[in-house]
């Protein structure tokens, strides 16, 4: 009998030496990859910036990372990818999600953030529902930033009825704690009557734009037009590396893979799997005619013309990439 237990024990000895073993080789073959990625992005990193970049101003930038994430562009998909990730390549993520998160910051606030952000370290990504700030302004180094944006009334859509109906499969406890509050005709008002009785009191009575993730927390963001949209894409120049569209999450994936791959290492076969697009399905959701989106264009004109830039840029950026 002892025999028997000798030579069991004996078994599971060598299997966990294997075991241990196998996880040594494999973190140390990636540990290899991540440091030949490295060297791979700091050529991407500058084929991406240039012509359309500012290396000098890029040069300054931190290894941390800041995404302050645009709502409704995949951004819950994106967060819970983030956290797999820094599971994987052993990164701090540091994540601010909660209802109705305040994303225009006083000045003393912007200070505060600024001042945490500089004592979680160089390898660090921050992650939340937040207008751009620019540390520079407070004595800090500039972080990395980084978005995902989509078609500026496909997200209007989704947006109405998200702030109406949240996402399928909410429960009634977490419904009543997202959702935007407002009288039952409100929310049972589709877009189409929403738009057609007035498309600029629409846009006016469920705000939900998102040039003011690029243009920051200047007063002036909050209005859109010429100024607001020059200096988004002011920002955009000088302190988003990536700026992704959630049409083509492969592509934006690969271009982040390429520049960023202490985050983003492995990033597209890890999204595969990543099931969470399933759970952030909006509930309700119709959509609009082809009028109500053509006025609804129309409306968000700067809008559409900071998503055109973005997407002139995403293109050139995968260009590059193309031709490392």
């Amino acid at each position: 009998m002892r025999g028997v237990l000798r030579k069991c024990l004996s078994i599971i000895s060598v299997a966990l030496l294997i075991y241990v073993f196998t996880q040594i080789s494999s973190l140390k073959k990636m540990g290899r990859e991540l440091s030949v990625n490295e060297k791979v992005a700091d050529t991407a990193r500058k084929k991406v910036r240039s012509p359309q970049l500012s290396n000098e101003a890029f040069s300054n930038l931190a290894g941390s990372v800041v995404y302050n994430r645009v709502p409704k562009c995949a951004s819950t998909t994106i967060r819970k990818l983030i956290v797999k990730l820094s599971i994987q390549s052993r990164f701090k993520v540091h994540i601010e999600s909660k209802p109705f998160i305040k994303q225009c910051l006083t000045e003393t606030e912007q200070a505060n953030l600024a001042h945490s952000w500089s004592t979680l370290g160089n390898t660090t990504m921050f992650v939340r529902h937040l207008y751009y700030v620019d540390f520079r302004r407070f004595g800090f180094q500039q972080p990395t930033y980084l978005n995902v944006i989509r078609d500026p009334v496909e997200r209007y859509i989704s947006a109405y009825y998200f702030n109406r109906f949240g996402f399928k499969g909410w429960t009634a406890e977490k419904a009543k704690k997202w959702l935007v509050k407002m009288s039952d005709d409100k929310r049972s008002m589709s877009l189409d009557d929403c738009v057609s009785r007035n498309v600029t009191q629409c846009l006016y009575d469920n705000p939900s734009r998102y040039l003011n993730y690029f243009c920051g927390q200047d007063n002036q963001c909050s209005r859109s037009n010429e100024w607001s949209l020059n200096k988004a894409k002011e920002n955009v120049m000088n302190s988003y590396l990536v700026v992704g569209l959630t049409e083509d999450m492969e592509n934006t994936l690969k271009i982040l893979e390429h520049t960023l791959p202490r985050y983003f290492f492995r990033a597209r076969e890890m999204f595969a799997s990543v099931n969470a697009i399933r759970h952030t399905r909006t509930a309700n959701k119709k959509q609009p005619s082809e009028e109500t989106k053509r006025k609804l264009r129309a409306a968000l004109f700067y809008e559409d013309q900071f998503y055109k830039f973005v997407k002139a840029r995403f293109h050139k950026q995968l260009k590059s990439i193309d031709l490392t």
